[in-house]
């Protein structure tokens, strides 16, 4: 009876703790929100969203004009080191997008708009609340995290072929690198060899094959960083993280008509671009499937993808860049492994894990869709080439 009382005074005490986090933190979400320059009453404030990186939540607002719902997110710090950079790559990038539609007259495209501070600034930062900024939500939108079918993988594809295409006239000189050197698998070589000299988690003799893998296909790892840099290959404004969820479908028209998550948008090559979205879109597994039999590239997915895009950025593209286009996926599926590889060796210090070896079956996975796309190489080409001539 007595544990019963203490257990019960426990579970009270517990509850009360966490309710008064809560309203503290629902305080302060109020007070964030407050601090933008947003009209009326606000009616209520609730996390959104399944991003992994930045916390997102969602607020409606009631005014003379109606109701109308915003996006609040805190940039995580950890990643962005230069929120200034963040933003300001958003405000070029956004801004140019929409002046682009209007003289396109393409209706159906949208891009984000921020929502300033009270002071006019496009972020708030707080020493004690962080980094925050606010977008207006768009409107009868939808996004999936797994890719529906052929279908939506083409519209996707589509729609990061329009929003390039926006960008391909601005001055990637404009935009600064909030991740320097992110896209540089030079750079991922360079900490894999790092990581091999030191070997400070004693992992490199049980992942000899692994190693060996990634430096004996160097060669096609840099093939779009030697392009760039024997200016081959135009560097352009991009991207950088073209995942499906990051497309925003019409509800009613189900088409695509948004790019969202712009905070990696920096000077690039398309070509990364490309490459990541059929990486993250084409191969129906999880990124730490262990059964390496059910890891693969789907062809009919590659082709929707490359379709989509095509009919989208074909006209803004170099030779050598639709040369290398059905390379760019394995050369992005190969530099996420190398990154898994090192972070393994180097004793899972960058990727969170959540299980002993997460880290060397991400990078096995990685190496498996390699295998799958150097398998598939000549129709993956192939696909390229009938579209261009159809």
């Amino acid at each position: 009876m007595l544990w019963r009382r203490i257990s019960g005074a426990k579970a009270t005490f517990v509850t009360a703790a966490n309710t008064f986090f809560i309203v503290l933190m629902s305080l302060d979400l109020q007070t964030i929100a407050k601090s933008f320059a947003i009209e009326g009453a606000l009616q209520s404030i609730a996390p959104f969203g399944s991003g992994h990186i930045n916390e997102t939540y969602r607020s409606v607002w009631q005014s003379d004009v109606g109701t109308r719902a915003f996006i609040h997110q805190r940039i995580n710090h950890n990643v962005f080191k230069d929120v200034a950079v963040v933003m300001k790559n958003i405000a070029v990038v956004t801004r140019h997008v929409r002046q682009r539609i209007a003289q396109t007259g393409t209706s159906r495209d949208e891009t984000l708009t921020i929502v300033p501070t009270r002071e006019g600034k496009d972020y708030l930062a707080d020493p004690a609340l962080g980094f925050w900024r606010t977008y207006l939500q768009v409107e009868n939108s939808e996004s999936f995290d797994i890719c529906p079918d052929a279908a939506h993988a083409e519209e996707a594809a589509r729609t990061f072929g329009r929003f390039l295409a926006y960008l391909s006239d601005l001055n990637p000189g404009m935009l600064g690198e909030p991740i320097p050197r992110f896209q540089d698998t030079g750079l991922r070589y360079e900490q894999l060899e790092a990581a091999l000299q030191s070997d400070s988690a004693m992992r490199k003799e049980a992942v000899a094959s692994e190693i060996e893998f990634a430096i004996s296909r160097r060669p096609v790892g840099l093939l779009i960083m030697e392009a760039l840099r024997k200016g081959t290959v135009p560097l352009r404004a991009t991207h950088s993280d073209p995942k499906v969820n990051n497309v925003l479908f019409n509800t009613n028209t189900k088409r695509g008509f948004c790019v969202v998550d712009l905070d990696t948008c920096m000077p690039g090559s398309i070509l990364y671009d490309f490459g990541d979205l059929v990486r993250s879109t084409a191969v129906p597994s999880a990124e730490d499937e262990v059964d390496l039999s059910k890891v693969h590239m789907s062809a009919e997915y590659y082709s929707s993808l490359t379709k989509g895009f095509l009919e989208s950025f074909r006209s803004h593209m170099t030779a050598r860049e639709i040369e290398l286009l059905p390379f760019a996926p394995r050369v992005i599926a190969l530099t996420l492994g190398i990154r898994f590889l090192t972070d393994y060796l180097n004793g899972d210090v960058y990727f969170r894990v959540h299980r002993p070896q997460q880290n060397l079956d991400r990078c096995r996975a990685q190496f498996q869709i390699v295998r799958s796309m150097e398998a598939q190489q000549e129709y993956m080409q192939a696909a390229v080439a009938g579209l261009l001539a159809a």
